[in-house]
């Protein structure tokens, strides 16, 4: 009886974690991220071919996927693949501080951008969408230019975080 309740928990255990892991969507080619699931959206950014992001949501056409400032970001379905993918923490302890000060340069920069551009005391949802338009776009140039996935660039945060860098 113990040992059927045991292998029961277990089994639970194990298919809530497999249903409950992240997925990821790998782009095939270049493609342009869109603020919602149409061509005609906003571009928010172009991710490269070999750019990977965590996939929240699945249609007919489009992925929506998680980018860096939590606003739902779309790909195209045709552009991209649903890949395996286990984020890491690359790089060397140096490497990894300086990718993260240049995430908080970016926080700020854009920031500042978006209070220029629409002052919050005066339209606060053109501000955010601003905002987070340019963090997304800010963010992957990033990625790109450090060789980074974007889940990769969500570990070194925490970890700059955690360190206090």
């Amino acid at each position: 009886m113990k040992k059927t309740a045991i292998i029961s928990t277990v089994f639970l255990f194990l298919m809530t974690y497999a249903f409950s892991a992240p997925r990821f969507v790998e782009t095939t080619r270049n493609a342009n991220i869109r603020s919602r699931p149409s061509t005609s959206a906003t571009l928010v950014a172009t991710a490269e071919k070999g750019d990977i992001f965590q996939l929240i949501e699945e249609t007919d056409k489009w992925f929506q996927i998680e980018m860096f400032s939590g606003e739902e970001r779309f790909l195209y379905k045709n552009l991209a693949r649903i890949t395996a993918y286990e984020p890491s923490l690359p790089g060397t302890i140096e490497e990894r501080r300086e990718v993260f000060q240049a995430w908080n340069k970016i926080d700020n920069s854009a920031k500042a951008e978006a209070d220029r551009k629409y002052p919050p005391d005066r339209n606060l949802k053109q501000n955010l969408d601003y905002l987070h338009l340019q963090l997304d776009r800010k963010k992957l140039e990033i990625a790109h230019k450090y060789g980074l996935q974007a889940p990769d660039l969500r570990r070194i945060v925490l970890e700059g975080n955690f360190k206090g860098w």
